[in-house]
């Protein structure tokens, strides 16, 4: 969309992409979408530091941030952010990721519930303003690991956006329908994985943008089973969680999405019986070993950090995928502990990491933080 001075100030910017011209890609053909249809598929969210939008992170980062409105709804309900649906009876936060949502929902085919692993040029485009793209664009492959990160954040969305049904009317059963469709269709092809290398054997044009695959979906099958078994609390939903469920907690990150089913069945525990409690229980008690020995000796670390301890912990992205995912783990165990020491190293965690980024600033070694 057109980003207004009003809200952007200097930053304001006319339109790009709006993906209503969008071509089926030979790897993502079906009986009703013959290679090289042409569908619409706008809004969402660019990716990374390009202009293409990808099921798999896409997902990822919707779960985060509808977990963070259901631990936070209160304080979510009073922030505004000063974008054009304000004036809304819905959070800004619940505006903003409807935006995706609504993109995200485009990405399914309607004929089977399978979803496309992405929407991307075959290339990247060059360091040019949106509104300066011209490549076409295409809807490639559906992936099993896409359909479940889908079905995992729809779940979630039905649920959330439930108490929403005036500004968004509807969207709790089409998301949630949609989540199902998705979820059969993964169960019918566990083993499509995205593999790009290999379908540009066979496939045309070559893609050659972010390609977000994985080696295994167990963690996508846990994540997606957890969510629709909260929203719905049909037991077929929690065998599979049971199945799939971790032995060890893992933070979370676009790859691994253990931790995310983690975290919305141990928000829910004091809701759950049976089964449910059980497997809520242990995911707990995971979660609290990994945090405990996370934190443990962290005072005579670099910077009084749990994070950050060995030159490996810095690599493209870790801000996000480990430090910042590190700190969500952190909160969550200081909620159900109380123990300020969580509390604590969280704090540091991002102080380390906002302060490095600046460039005035000393840092010293133990403890203590100097900034000038």
């Amino acid at each position: 969309m057109p980003i207004d001075e009003k809200y952007a100030g200097k930053w304001a910017r006319p339109s790009g992409h709006p993906d209503d011209q969008v071509m089926v890609h030979s790897s993502a053909v079906s009986p009703e979408r013959p290679e090289g249809t042409i569908i619409s598929s706008p809004k969402g969210w660019y990716d990374a530091g390009d202009y293409n939008k990808y099921i798999v992170n896409s997902g990822f980062t919707i779960g985060v941030l509808l977990s963070l409105y259901e631990d936070y709804p209160v304080y979510m309900r009073q922030r505004s952010i000063h974008i054009p649906e304000s004036s809304n009876k819905t959070p800004d936060l619940l505006d903003e990721i409807y935006w995706n949502v609504a993109w995200m929902l485009t990405m399914q085919d309607p004929a089977d519930g399978g979803v496309y692993h992405k929407l991307t040029t075959p290339e990247f485009e060059g360091f040019i303003k949106p509104v300066d793209c011209k490549k076409q664009r295409y809807v490639v492959a559906k992936s099993v690991t896409a359909a479940l990160d889908f079905a995992a954040s729809m779940a979630q969305v039905s649920r959330v956006y439930k108490d929403y049904s005036e500004d968004y009317p509807g969207l709790s059963e089409v998301a949630l329908s949609a989540a199902k469709r998705a979820y059969e269709w993964a169960l019918k092809h566990p083993e499509q994985l995205y593999q790009q290398k290999k379908m540009n054997e066979t496939h045309s044009p070559a893609i050659q943008t972010g390609e977000y695959g994985d080696r295994s979906a167990d963690d996508e099958f846990f994540w997606a089973a957890s969510e629709l078994f909260i929203t719905t609390g049909e037991n077929i939903y929690l065998q599979t969680a049971i199945e799939y469920a971790p032995e060890n907690y893992t933070v979370p990150v676009w790859g691994n999405v253990y931790g995310l089913g983690t975290f919305s069945l141990v928000r829910y525990q004091d809701q759950l019986n049976g089964k449910g409690k059980e497997l809520a229980d242990k995911l707990q008690q995971q979660l609290l070993v990994y945090a405990d020995s996370a934190v443990m000796n962290a005072d005579q670390s670099p910077y009084a950090a749990p994070y950050g301890r060995v030159a490996q912990d810095f690599f493209w992205g870790c801000n996000s995928d480990a430090a910042s995912n590190q700190g969500m783990t952190f909160l969550y165990a200081y909620r159900l502990t109380g123990k300020k020491i969580f509390l604590q190293r969280l704090c540091i965690i991002w102080i380390v990491f906002w302060v490095g980024m600046q460039p005035d600033t000393v840092m010293s070694q133990g403890s203590e933080l100097k900034v000038r």
